[in-house]
């Protein structure tokens, strides 16, 4: 006999809707931290990451850490007021302010003054000027004073409000947005997560009060949390956003207390319906270089550990480039590639680990006496067996353009002898050499050409809080031990579903599982499309802002003009260009890059093609150079006890020439 549920579903159990800001919107995305490191840039020495309070700022250099840019609408009564709450640091007395940066039309700054300064562990910065008339963004400069390498300084809340300029001034900025639980004592939710696969909440509840007719408590793109309460804190168990939201009306029932005659049907979706609307052609070949996808899309990650950490000075290197790809495309790619693991988790946040990597810690055992003797699904199905493999590569060739090669099938013929089928699969890839490729094929049939009996769900009936504490934190990915004696099971699995069915009095949690060690199914991923010829040609020059390293790395076909030799058989096109302007006399030596080292560009004309002058030495000019003053009277350039620079100011860019 089923046992009866000890507790009240709702006295365990909140749905929290995040109302919208309250007066002015607050333009920054991300003022707990939930939404991941997006909108920071990362300056000299600073590393951001997210904490249950806010962001950390690890102290490493003088140059401020910058939110932004912000976009405003130009006017001459743009005012902007911003704060930022601080909860503590590491060192005593530490001191936290901050500066505005209006970035103007003509692509100028203006930074205003200093806020207030606040070296209290819950002190608030704040700051109120007028922008420029043709400002078209803001960004904020955080600074900070008596915090040093490897200490930190915490920021829970950034807000920042602008507008007409009586309209700011009335309006009071705010911390916090309100919070509505919107789980009505008669509801009925299903919550179902599958490993790289939206996930999503599904529900009902009866309340007149919270009716989309009226209310905007349950509109498309809400926030949404689902906690339960487990030894005493609230651990949210689904994170997304209101996808739809439905109102019936029940008129004519008697007896039927008029907040209940109102049904709202509505469904949420988690941060992977972001990842997969997100364009981010750029692959990467491995997890821990997954952030650079990941950064700008407002999902926090855990990659390998590092969470919310993208260090500005390593470069990253781009192994493919597919234009239609999304975030969660390459995500799925690059976890394929190195047959890894990836999904997002009950708190909204996108995990990726390598096999060698990922907990192997056994975090429940699932035996007998926890599931019902009808609660497990177990069974035999060769079809789930992979015994013939198919790889396509994506490979960025010379010209800049990414191809997708194929190799294989791979068979495991003796799998499909003794189980007279050939079940084949087909993997995405990138950065794998032709070498792996064999190993890599050879290791996936290795893991899945042999069926056995498998364990595809277990269903837990969550009947007493010690159960509901026990079990209703299993996430994906999550290790545990399944034991059935009958079956002869002992073995340990990794949960790949969860499932919550919930009632007011019923709650039921699904499990479901892959071998421990197994691969998870491929995606399906976007195939780069063929493209025309590149309009660009060869010996086509652009600036670039960044190291060498990153600037060929990030464009394929380009390389640096800094004089120095380069490889000719890799880039033949350009030996051809560079030897026609030998030949006209217009360049020294074709296997020799041109050189813009210190070098500003002048239009060709009574200045020949290629060639070069002046000198990147300052000295005094000859004393016989005069010029004129305003006034009329002569001035002697060189004259004695000064000097001129005529270089006007300047910013210092690498120049790239295309080469293939």
């Amino acid at each position: 006999m089923a046992t009866r549920q000890e507790f009240t579903t709702t006295d365990v159990l909140r749905l929290r809707a995040l109302q919208p800001w309250p007066g002015m919107p607050n333009l920054i995305t991300n003022p707990s931290g939930a939404g991941g490191r997006s909108g920071w840039g990362l300056n000299s020495g600073y590393q951001i990451t997210v904490v249950p309070q806010g962001f950390r700022l690890l102290r490493g250099g003088a140059t401020p850490a910058t939110y932004g840019p912000i976009k405003l609408a130009p006017g001459v009564d743009t005012r902007v007021r911003a704060q930022i709450r601080r909860t503590g640091s590491s060192t005593a007395g530490a001191a936290l302010k901050f500066t505005l940066r209006f970035r103007r039309t003509n692509g100028t700054s203006v930074t205003s003054a200093d806020s207030s300064t606040t070296t209290a562990a819950n002190g608030v910065a704040t700051l109120a000027v007028d922008a420029p008339a043709d400002a078209v963004s803001v960004s904020i400069a955080v600074a900070t004073a008596g915090v040093t390498l490897g200490q930190a300084l915490v920021i829970r809340d950034l807000v920042l409000i602008a507008g007409a300029a009586g309209e700011v001034n009335a309006s009071t900025l705010t911390a916090e947005r309100t919070v509505v639980d919107v789980l009505a004592p008669s509801h009925d939710l299903t919550i179902e997560r599958d490993e790289l696969q939206l996930s999503t909440l599904s529900g009902t509840v009866l309340a007149a009060s919270l009716d989309p007719a009226a209310n905007t408590t349950l509109r498309k793109g809400t926030p949404i949390d689902a906690q339960v309460l487990v030894a005493g804190a609230w651990e949210s168990i689904f994170r997304g956003t209101v996808q739809t939201a439905r109102t019936t009306y029940d008129l004519l029932a008697r007896n039927v207390a008029d907040e209940k005659r109102t049904r709202i049907a509505f469904t949420a979706v988690d941060n992977l319906t972001t990842l997969a609307t997100t364009s981010r052609p750029d692959g990467v070949a491995t997890i821990a270089q997954l952030p650079a996808v990941l950064a700008g899309t407002g999902v926090p990650w855990n990659c390998n550990g590092s969470t919310d950490a993208l260090d500005p000075d390593v470069p990253v290197t781009y192994v493919s480039k597919v234009e239609q790809a999304t975030a969660v495309d390459q995500v799925a790619i690059t976890r394929d590639s190195v047959l890894g693991y990836a999904w997002v988790d009950r708190k909204g946040v996108l995990q990726a680990w390598d096999r060698d990597l990922i907990s192997n810690a056994v975090v429940d055992v699932l035996s007998e006496d926890v599931y019902a003797s009808n609660g497990i699904d177990l069974d035999f199905d060769p079809a789930r067996l992979i015994n013939a493999v198919t790889i396509k590569r994506l490979t960025v060739g010379t010209d800049g353009n990414t191809e997708e090669v194929p190799y294989g099938p791979y068979n495991d013929l003796a799998s499909q002898r003794r189980w007279n089928d050939i079940r084949p699969a087909e993997f995405t890839v990138h950065g794998l050499s032709d070498a792996q490729i064999a190993d890599y094929a050879a290791e996936i049939l290795a893991a899945n050409s042999t069926p056995g009996v498998k364990v595809n769900s277990i269903t837990l009936t969550l009947a007493t809080t010690a159960q509901l504490g026990a079990h209703v934190l299993r996430d994906l990915y999550d290790l545990v031990t399944i034991v059935n004696t009958r079956a002869g099971i002992d073995e340990d699995a990794r949960v790949v579903s969860v499932t919550h069915r919930i009632t007011p009095t019923k709650w039921q949690l699904v499990l479901g599982f892959a071998a421990d060690g197994s691969v998870a199914p491929p995606q399906v991923t976007p195939s780069p499309t063929p493209r025309p010829p590149s309009t660009e040609g060869i010996g086509d020059v652009k600036p670039f802002y960044g190291t060498i390293a990153q600037a060929e790395a990030n464009n394929p076909g380009w390389i640096v003009m800094n004089g120095a030799a380069y490889d000719t058989t890799r880039f033949p096109k350009l030996l051809a260009h560079l030897q026609t302007l030998v030949a006209a006399g217009l360049h020294t030596d074709a296997t020799i890059r041109p050189n813009m080292t210190d070098r500003f560009p002048i239009g060709a004309g009574i200045k020949a093609v290629g060639s070069a002058g002046g000198s990147v030495n300052t000295g005094p000019p000859s004393t016989t150079s005069r010029m004129t003053t305003a006034s009329g009277t002569p001035d002697n350039v060189g004259g004695a006890g000064h000097t001129h620079d005529a270089v006007p100011p300047w910013r210092a860019l690498y120049f790239l020439i295309r080469a293939a």
